[in-house]
């Protein structure tokens, strides 16, 4: 017995010994992988800063793409009192598919070695807010440099200390900035810009934004020095960006995964880079084409809305089709999308609502839905767009062509056919769990829907699958009804799922 009791201490104080070599093996690895990062990272900031000082290659800025043409007619079209009351069944032709651009990889610095996770020493990163509540995202704003972003206080550490100037746009001179913004002193900065994009949600363009309201609020706007600060925190965070001097002003070229409307490019080494600060645009261009490997595009899709600080809009209150919704949003996220740039159809329709909003709509929505077929349902919500939302053109209502995100819908007065086609597809696909997509045609746009039962009408065949037309601004239509002026023009199917 005492022989087994000795045997059986032994094997317990033994037991610890295994885990602290594992331990201490776990250290070791977690020290050499911080050590090879620490070393990728410096030598390519220093393998940056000895490209900037050579001469940079010219480049001419490509015209800006314009955006779809669509000659939308002043007023809706209603369907005639003497149509037909039995839907024709005829199928719709179409001469293109545009697939939903890829999601996006998430962000890190590039190549090499695995960046290590955060220790102790790194700034906390509030969690994100979660449901249908309207609080503002949880922010640290005690930190020396004070902004604010879309209504919602931020700040970082950067002080008197960490200015600097320029004193050329040479070169020499902006390589220098470059080096010493590169040097370590900003590295808080930029791990803290990272946990405001948690913090806020924001995807890659949000993050874009936010850098460079920060550069303008600590550099001054639109100032060179502005211009080299966003370039290393873009970096940084593993974008694919370069620099460019034009007309005596640096702007920072963004690489970007999808079609962007209005603005000038450059094609660089097969890939699409924009000027999207709102600048004068140079006639001529030097860019500093330094590379960084696995460095990536920045994506426009938007997974989730982001999250920023309250501003409540007046309530929209709809009626249509018996249904009646009260929404309010919030005007800092209206403003957001308002500076989005001008892009395709499908990031707008595929971007959710908020929780905050569509806990306002949805309740009513799903009230007057409950116990109705899937072809009645969608009657109910195409009528409830006929009806509750005046329409007036882009033109008419703001001077140029504007397409809003689902949520926009509840903000402005009028709306023209491809906001309504964006805000039912996110009701149909949020709602009924049904396929959608887009129907781009040289003068409208509308929808098409695949049932899981068997629904009669005029249709889009893609494949196995049939896509039902449904189109929210052919007034006083159901679904399986193609406004009868366009139904025989070949559509443009844009997927957006």
């Amino acid at each position: 017995m005492k022989r087994c009791l000795l045997l059986l201490l032994s094997l317990l104080f033994a037991v610890p010994l295994p885990a602290q070599s594992r331990r201490e093996a776990l250290l070791e690895y977690q020290a050499r992988r911080r050590q090879a990062y620490t070393e990728f990272r410096d030598n390519y900031r220093k393998a940056c800063a000895d490209f900037m000082r050579k001469r940079w290659e010219a480049f001419r800025a490509e015209a800006p793409v314009p955006l779809p043409e669509r000659r939308e007619p002043d007023l809706p079209v209603s369907r005639q009192p003497d149509a037909p009351a039995a839907p024709t069944q005829d199928r719709i032709p179409y001469d293109k598919i545009t697939d939903l651009p890829e999601p996006p990889a998430a962000a890190g610095v590039p190549a090499g070695p695995d960046k290590p996770a955060a220790g102790k020493d790194a700034p906390a990163v509030p969690d994100t807010p979660k449901g249908g509540d309207a609080a503002a995202p949880a922010v640290d704003a005690s930190k020396a440099c004070r902004f604010t972003f879309y209504g919602t206080d931020c700040s970082v550490s950067l002080e008197a200390k960490h200015r600097f100037r320029l004193a050329s746009l040479q070169e020499g001179s902006v390589a220098n900035v470059w080096e010493r913004v590169a040097g370590g002193s900003y590295d808080a900065a930029a791990a803290e810009c990272a946990g405001l994009k948690k913090a806020m949600q924001l995807n890659d363009w949000g993050y874009y934004d936010l850098v460079r309201t920060l550069g303008d609020a600590f550099c001054g706007a639109k100032s060179g020095e502005s211009v080299v600060l966003q370039s290393f925190l873009m970096a940084e965070a593993g974008y694919k960006v370069r620099l460019a001097r034009g007309d005596g002003r640096l702007y920072l070229l963004l690489a970007i995964d999808g079609q962007v409307y209005g603005r000038p490019y450059f094609r660089i080494d097969g890939q699409v880079f924009y000027v999207l600060d709102d600048v004068p645009r140079a006639s001529s261009y030097s860019i500093c084409n330094f590379s960084i490997p696995g460095e990536r595009p920045l994506s426009l899709a938007m997974p989730v809305p982001p999250l920023f600080a309250q501003k409540p809009a007046a309530p929209a209150v709809r009626n249509g089709a018996g249904i009646e919704t009260s929404v309010t949003v919030n005007r800092n996220l209206m403003d957001f999308y308002t500076n989005y740039p001008p892009c395709y159809w499908s990031v707008y329709a595929s971007t959710a609502f908020t929780p905050a909003v569509s806990g306002q709509l949805y309740p009513a929505l799903r009230a007057a839905l409950a116990g109705k077929s899937e072809y009645e349902a969608v009657n109910l919500l195409l009528h409830y767009l006929h009806k509750a939302f005046a329409y007036k053109t882009d033109d008419a209502q703001f001077g140029a062509e504007r397409t809003f995100f689902a949520e926009e819908m509840f903000h402005y007065p009028y709306s023209d056919c491809e906001d309504r086609s964006i805000l039912f597809a996110r009701l149909v696909k949020d709602l009924l769990q049904l396929k959608v997509v887009l129907l781009y045609y040289p003068s409208h746009i509308a929808t098409a829907v695949c049932f899981n039962d068997r629904v009669k009408g005029d249709y889009i065949q893609l494949g196995a699958k049939r896509y039902i037309i449904c189109d929210p601004t052919y007034i006083g239509s159901d679904a399986g009804e193609a406004m009868p002026d366009i139904k025989n023009t070949p559509a443009e199917v844009v997927r957006i799922d």
